[in-house]
Parts: C-alpha cells; structure tokens; sequence
C-alpha cells in the first residue's frame, strides 16, 4: 500500500520534532549537571539592616536571571560596626577560614569600608586567588601583592554637590546646611567625601557638620537650627557615647524633631522623614553587583571593571514637600514625587459615581415636583378664577331675577299708589270738592305704600342668612 506524499511530509516533520526534543533535552540535562557557580557577600553591617538587607535582595534577583548556570550564595554579615574590635575582626577571621577555606569561591564581594579592611588584612590567605571586588566609600588604595592581583576597589556612588545644588534650587533662602552624621569609620569616611565634594558651596552657604553628638544632644541641636536652614543628614551608625544604631531609624527621629526640612543621600531614607535629594538607589547598586559578576563569571579580567555607576535620581517625598509647603514648581524636571496621597476619587471612585448619580436623580425628581407644583398651582389659581367668575355670573343672574321679582312685586302697589293719588287729586279738585272721597283714595295709598314695604321686607327676609319663619295666611286675604 503507498502512503500519499502529504502523509510522508507529516511523518518527517514528527521524526525531526522528536529528534529537537531529544537533542534539547540532553542540553538541559547538561545545564542542570554544572557546577554551581558560588558567590560570597561580605556586608559590614548586622543582618537586618535596610540597606544591605536591599542590596541582597536586588544582586539576588539579578543574577537570578541568569538561567545558564546554576548560582549558590554565601552571605555573610560582619556586623564590625557593633563590634570594632581587634580580637572580634580576629575570631571572624577564624570563622571564615572555617566556613570556605575548604569550599572554593567563585567571587567574593566585600561591602563596606571595615570589611574591606579586614579583608585586605586578613583575607590574603583566605581567598587566595579568588576575584575579590571590594565596594566602599572611597575607593581603596590596594597593596602591590602577587596575591592582590585579583582583588578590585570599587566606589559607591555617592553625589553630595549635587544634593547640595538641589538645596539651593529648592530651597533659594537657605543660607545654612547642618550635615548630621556619626562617629563610626563608615560615618567619618562619608563625612569626609561630603566635607570634599561640599566645599564648593562654601561661598554662597555656610556649612556646619554635626557629627561628635550623642543622640539625645543631637536631637536637641536640631530643634534649635537658626532661619533659613536645612539639615542634610548622611549616616548615623554610631554617636559620640559609642552607641550603635541603624541610619534609617534615627532619619525619623531628626526629621520629627528638626524645625527644618531634611535631606538625605539613599533612596531609603525617603519615607522616613527626609524630603528628598539627589539619592542613591540599593536596588541599582545590588543590579551593578549582579552585572559585574556575570562578567568575573565569563572569565573578563579585574582591571575592565570601572567605577560603580551612580544610578542616582531626584527623589522627594510628597508629605514633606506639604509640610513645608514647597511648591512642586520649584523641582527639577524630572523628579520623581512619591508618597501622594491618593485623592477622593481615586479611593472613593464607585462611592462617588453612585452618590452623584442619586443627587442627579433626585435633583431631576425635585425639578419635575417643582414643574408639577406649579402647573398644580396655576391649575388651581385658574380653577378659583373661574369659581370665582362663576359666582360673579351667578350673583349678577341671581341680581337680575330678584329685581324682576322685586319690579314685579312693587308694580302693582306703586300702579295702586300712582292711582288713588290721581283719584284724590280729581275728589279735591271737583266743584265741590269731595273730601270723604279723596280721604278713601288716600287710605289707598297708605295700604298701597304697606303692600310695597311687606314686598321688599319679605325679599330682605329671602337673601338674609337666617331660618325661615313659618306664619298662617288667610288664602281669602291674599286672593
């Protein structure tokens, strides 16, 4: 039996789909059985701090993306800016040695100025020659060494002029910056890079660094700043009694306290009382770390790596922009607000629709009432004109049949009255006079003027507003 040629077609199509899949199968496989490649990150601070806690998060989700190799992560937190001394750096050295002296590393950050001094220190023998890239305040000077060859000084990207020109955009009046910062090395080296990079201004601002306080005296400072001052707070890993905390939570505590605005340096400042700057982003640092690493991972050598870019933005908070009522005009383009709060309608978008839409109804219902009640009301003012017309009309009818009864009743009195006078004129006038005759015409007259006044008091009776009387009447009389 011949297969047709379409059937052929199709049959060639399965095998070769299947032999893809089989092929592509065995790749993964082999992705799958690589050798992990294994990252170290040495941070200064305890676990929990914002910051590396930030840059953790981020070099994790970066080099997540790369799905080509599998990647196993070593973090480690010093914490050496709660325990500086020498017999602790020395008891981690141990500690580390023990960790991965017998587990090769494939990269080593070390993050943070004490750490990096420890490494360069201790870590000759440790990581041998394993790439090492050390990430801190200012770049460090790395001693000439066979085996510091693999190691590269990196620089966070901190830009202090420019938050200080920001300032001065913003804020036009100010005439002081009061830099807040601690005492710890990470602190005093921050401090150092701002004194450098601030001095610019000192022609047009005066600049004064609060950094050998005590909490307690540095929260009273700030409560007392002069007019047309600003704070600029930096780090605050430790005060002047030696007592650590952690930045983040003392930003709060000064922008509370402050009688003026707060600026700041990183990105995770804002949202906790500083109004905004020229800030540096965690989340960018951990993406260049990730980037750099790829790199080591590809086999490009050290010496290709350049400065950490900064990847800062212009940052303010919204609340705070309100509190000190600064108007968004003066920001530079650009610059991200954040923190609005949301309007009505955005939070009540339904409630509102509904309640606008009951008003219109209503308001529509009111007006047809209104139309209504007054069509009702001329209605009526036309029906009580017309009753009223009507009672006119009926009065005046009523008018004219009492007086036809009246002309009526008084005709024949006034006929008899108008008669005898002439018949008593004729008896007097006679030759001679005839004066019993002319005294009868006139007692005619008399029960002539009777009659008239029995007919008009019988129609006053009639249209007066009192019961009729009943009487007896002699039917002889009357005919």
């Amino acid at each position: 039996m011949k297969v047709s040629n379409t059937l052929k077609y199709c049959l060639i199509l399965t095998i070769s789909a299947l032999a893809s899949l089989w092929s592509s199968a065995d790749t993964l496989a082999q992705d799958t059985n690589q050798d992990p490649k294994r990252v170290l990150a040495i941070f200064v601070p305890k676990q929990g701090m914002p910051w590396a806690h930030r840059v953790e998060e981020s070099l994790r989700a970066a080099l997540a993306a790369e799905s080509s190799y599998p990647i196993e992560y070593n973090i480690e937190y010093a914490d050496q800016s709660r325990f500086p001394e020498i017999e602790y750096i020395a008891k981690i050295s141990d500690l580390y040695r023990y960790k991965y002296g017998n587990k090769k590393m494939d990269l080593v950050f070390v993050l943070g100025d004490e750490s990096t001094d420890w490494t360069i220190e201790y870590g000759k023998t440790l990581f041998g020659d394993i790439p090492v890239v050390f990430v801190t305040t200012d770049q460090k000077k790395i001693p000439e060494s066979p085996l510091m060859a693999n190691i590269i000084s990196l620089q966070w990207g901190f830009n202090f002029e420019k938050t200080g020109s920001l300032i001065q955009d913003v804020l036009p009046q100010t005439k002081n910056i009061f830099v807040v910062s601690g005492t710890s090395p990470t602190d005093q080296k921050i401090k150092n890079l701002a004194v450098e990079d601030l001095a610019e201004l000192n022609d047009r601002l005066t600049i004064h660094y609060l950094d050998d306080f005590s909490l307690k005296d540095l929260l009273l400072k700030v409560t007392h700043l002069p007019e047309d001052s600003v704070i600029f707070f930096l780090t605050f890993f430790r005060d002047a009694n030696g007592q650590s905390f952690v930045p983040r939570d003392i930003v709060p505590q000064v922008s509370e306290k402050a009688n003026a605005p707060t600026f700041g340096i990183v990105d995770l400042y804002l949202g906790h009382g500083i109004l905004g700057g020229n800030l540096l982003s965690a989340d960018y640092q951990g993406k260049k770390l990730a980037e750099i690493a790829k790199k080591i991972f590809k086999g490009e050598p050290l010496t290709n790596l350049k400065f950490m870019e900064k990847g800062n933005q212009t940052m303010f908070d919204w609340r705070q922009l309100k509190r000190w009522s600064i108007n968004e005009n003066r920001l530079p383009a650009g610059s991200i607000v954040r923190y609005r709060e949301p309007s009505v309608w955005k939070n009540h978008k339904w409630e509102i629709v509904a309640i606008t839409l009951i008003i219109f109804f209503q308001a529509f219902a009111l007006i047809a009432l209104i139309i209504q009640h007054k069509k009702r009301s001329h209605a009526e003012e036309e029906s009580q004109r017309l009753r009223q017309e009507r009672a006119h009309i009926s009065r005046v009818l009523t008018m004219g049949e009492i007086a036809a009864s009246l002309a009526h009743e008084l005709n024949q009195p006034l006929s008899a009255i108008r008669t005898y006078a002439q018949a008593a004129q004729r008896f007097l006038g006679n030759d001679p006079a005839e004066p019993h005759e002319a005294g009868k015409a006139l007692a005619g007259i008399v029960a002539g003027n009777r009659r008239a006044e029995e007919v008009i008091k019988r129609i006053r009776m009639a249209l007066k507003k009192e019961p009729f009387k009943l009487s007896r009447l002699d039917v002889s009389d009357i005919i």
